[in-house]
């Protein structure tokens, strides 16, 4: 089956702000993955990206390397892309605009807002709360953030944009939701702590390249498991 599309997608972001090589096994065919590895490019968070069919192999740029981006970034059908990849992108320190096709400008992006500016960040929004997003880019600093929902795309943003900021970032959130991206920020060297509900993480660190092994998604073969089941 594809690889789980949260871990993919999660796992190619947190690599965005590192440095040297990444190599997700297997090869990122997930939606939320492709859009994940194709959305960035333009604004250069990648030295180079190599795909073949069981290996994807990045080189990073590090926290400081991104570039302004020449186009508008678009992450098609993705919420998971366009939620922390905000999240990276309001640490830089010049303008982006990020947008999607027509079913994802209709989503909500306020929850991922409001702590974003909370952080500093500098983002316009349609009527406020839906795609395109446009990011001017700014300092960030660091918060301690309580959720008002249970998101691990909104968790993940945060996280993402905690990287840039200085200080302690900490996120809370009613229930504890999925953990991917904790996981592979402290596979890559960042200073991450868990706790029941919550997550701190610390800004500005050093990250490290790793060899990461992303599971095939069950999920993707149950339509062939109902069919069997009923031949």
């Amino acid at each position: 089956p594809a690889p789980y599309a949260g871990p993919a997608a999660r796992a190619l972001a947190s690599e965005m702000p590192g440095s040297e090589l990444l190599h997700v096994l297997p090869a990122s065919a997930s939606p939320d993955a492709s859009s994940s590895l194709s959305a960035p490019p333009a604004a250069n968070p990648f030295s180079s990206a190599e795909e073949s069919r069981k290996l994807l192999r990045i080189a990073g740029r590090g926290l400081d390397g991104w570039t302004a981006p020449f186009r508008a970034l678009d992450a098609q059908n993705s919420g998971t892309t366009m939620r922390l990849l905000t999240g990276a992108l309001a640490g830089q320190r010049w303008p982006s605009k990020i947008t999607g096709d027509s079913s994802l400008r209709k989503r909500p992006m306020r929850r991922i807002l409001d702590p974003l500016r909370a952080m500093g960040a500098s983002i316009q929004a349609r009527k406020d709360a839906f795609a395109p997003l446009k990011i001017a880019g700014a300092a960030l600093k660091a918060i301690d953030y309580a959720s008002p929902i249970a998101s691990a795309q909104v968790k993940s943003c945060v996280l993402l944009a905690g990287l840039f900021a200085d200080g302690e970032t900490s996120f809370r959130e009613p229930i504890a939701t999925r953990d991917h991206l904790e996981v592979a920020l402290r596979e890559f060297g960042a200073r991450v702590v868990a706790a029941k509900n919550s997550v701190r993480i610390l800004g500005r660190p050093k990250l490290i390249p790793r060899a990461l092994h992303v599971p095939g998604d069950l999920s993707s073969a149950v339509f062939f498991l109902a069919a069997a089941l009923i031949l």
